[in-house]
C-alpha cells in the first residue's frame, strides 16, 4: 500500500465516522434532549434551562449540512489520494490540517462533553445553572444513543486529531 493510499483509507474512515455520528444525532438526539430535560427536571430545575444556555443534543436538518459536507469533502479527497493524484495530495494536505485544529476541539469538547459543560455553567451568572448536576443529565441524554454511542464518539476524535495529523505525515513524506 502506497502513503497517499493509506492517507485515502484514513479520510475515508473519518468520513465514515462524520456519517455515523451526523446520522445517530438525527434519530437519537430529540429523544436525547428530552432524556436531559427530564433529568434536569428531576433535579428541581427548569428543563428549559438547558436550551437557555445553548445545551442542544438534538441535530436539525441545517446542522446535519456541516458533518455531511465534511464527509463528502473526505471521500472526494481520498478518492483522489487513492488513484494518487497530485490534487488529492495539495488539498489534503491544506484540509488536513484545518480538521486537526479546527475539529480537534469541537470533537474534543464532545469526547469531554461533561466538563466542558461543567466549566461553562461554572461561568455562568444564574445560580441554578451552576448548581445543576451536569454529569447526570449528560449521562441521561447519552443513555438514549445505541450502545457503541460512546466509542464513536471517541474514534471521530481519535480519526480527526491522529488521523489528520498521519494524512499531513504520510502526504508530506511521497
Amino acid at each position: 500500500m502506497t502513503q497517499p493510499e493509506a492517507a485515502g483509507l484514513l479520510q475515508l474512515a473519518l468520513a465514515s465516522a462524520f456519517v455515523a455520528m451526523g446520522a445517530c444525532a438525527w434519530r437519537y438526539g430529540a429523544d436525547a434532549q428530552r432524556a436531559a430535560e427530564g433529568e434536569v427536571l428531576r433535579q428541581g430545575y427548569d428543563a428549559e434551562l438547558l436550551a437557555r444556555h445553548g445545551v442542544n443534543f438534538r441535530e436539525r436538518a441545517a446542522e446535519l449540512v456541516l458533518p455531511l459536507s465534511i464527509a463528502a469533502l473526505l471521500v472526494l479527497l481520498a478518492v483522489l489520494n487513492l488513484r494518487e493524484s497530485g490534487i488529492g495530495r495539495s488539498l489534503s494536505l491544506v484540509v488536513a490540517p484545518i480538521l486537526l485544529v479546527a475539529g480537534g476541539a469541537v470533537t474534543a469538547s464532545q469526547v469531554f462533553a461533561v466538563h466542558s459543560i461543567e466549566s461553562a455553567f461554572r461561568k455562568a451568572d444564574d445560580a441554578n445553572l451552576r448548581a445543576v448536576n451536569v454529569r447526570r443529565f449528560v449521562d441521561a441524554a447519552i443513555d438514549v444513543f445505541p450502545p457503541g454511542f460512546r466509542s464513536l464518539v471517541i474514534a471521530r476524535f481519535v480519526l480527526t486529531t491522529l488521523g489528520s495529523a498521519t494524512v499531513v505525515v504520510l502526504l508530506t513524506l511521497t
